[in-house]
């Protein structure tokens, strides 16, 4: 999905942030207020200068991660997101403009002696 996405853009941006939101939603919803491991650090035991076989120390570090203050961040960058996209769809003009009525001008066009008709036409004509 990542591969999709086009940066620098604001209608990216937003899916992007809002999928980043979802996500910490349910890891609040699953984690929230319990300890999660934060890192862990394998080393080998060393006893009178001297490498213990086939033991090792590990050192563990958890923390209670703060998914309010992550939500809330990811809450106003939605909201600056979409205040950018109003602002540039109100000051800039679409891509193309709209078209209107086409009008077409046949110039010396061949009779066909056999013409038949498809309908494709039928409801355009009857306007």
């Amino acid at each position: 999905m990542a591969a999709q996405i086009e940066l620098g853009k604001v209608d990216e941006e937003l899916r992007l942030t809002r999928i980043r939101l979802m996500r910490a939603l349910a890891r609040e919803a699953e984690y929230g207020n319990t300890l999660e491991l934060d890192s862990e650090k394998r080393e080998p035991v060393i006893i009178d200068g001297v490498v213990v076989a086939g033991a090792e120390q590990v050192t563990t570090t958890s923390k209670v991660r703060d998914y309010t203050g992550l939500i809330d961040k990811l809450t106003a960058r939605i909201e600056s997101l979409e205040r950018t996209r109003a602002e540039l769809a109100k000051n800039s003009p679409p891509d193309e403009t709209p078209v209107g009525k086409i009008q077409i001008e046949i110039v010396n066009a061949k009779p066909n002696p056999s013409p038949t008709d498809d309908g494709a036409a039928s409801a355009v004509l009857s306007d």
